[in-house]
C-alpha cells in the first residue's frame, strides 16, 4: 500500500531535507505539500523551485510524486479550495 504525506510546510528547509529523504527511500511515497501563491503560474514556479532545491539535476525523477495544492495554513480552511481539501482528504495518510 502506497503512503501519502501531507507537509504543510514544503517550502522550510527543515521540512524540505525531511520530504527529500523520506522520498529517496520510500518509492511507493507521494507528497502533497501546502504552498503559499497567489495564482496557479505562481504554485507551478515554486514546485518547480522546491523540486530543485531538494533534488537538483534529479527533479524529474520525482516530479510525478510530488503534487502541490494552494493554501495558507494560517488561514480559515487553509484556505483551500474544494477540490484540494477533496484531495488531501480522499489521499493523505501522514501529515507532516
Amino acid at each position: 500500500m502506497s503512503a501519502t504525506l501531507f507537509c504543510t510546510g514544503l517550502t522550510g528547509f527543515v521540512a524540505k531535507e525531511v520530504v527529500r529523504r523520506r522520498l529517496e527511500r520510500e518509492p511507493a511515497l507521494s507528497v502533497i505539500g501546502l504552498i503559499r501563491a497567489v495564482d496557479e503560474e505562481h504554485l507551478t514556479r515554486r514546485r518547480e523551485r522546491i523540486l530543485s532545491d531538494m533534488f537538483g539535476d534529479r527533479a524529474a525523477e520525482f516530479a510525478d510524486r510530488v503534487t502541490v495544492v494552494k493554501g495558507d495554513l494560517t488561514a480559515d480552511r487553509m484556505k483551500l479550495s474544494d477540490e484540494a481539501e477533496g484531495l488531501i482528504l480522499e489521499r493523505a495518510t501522514e501529515f507532516l
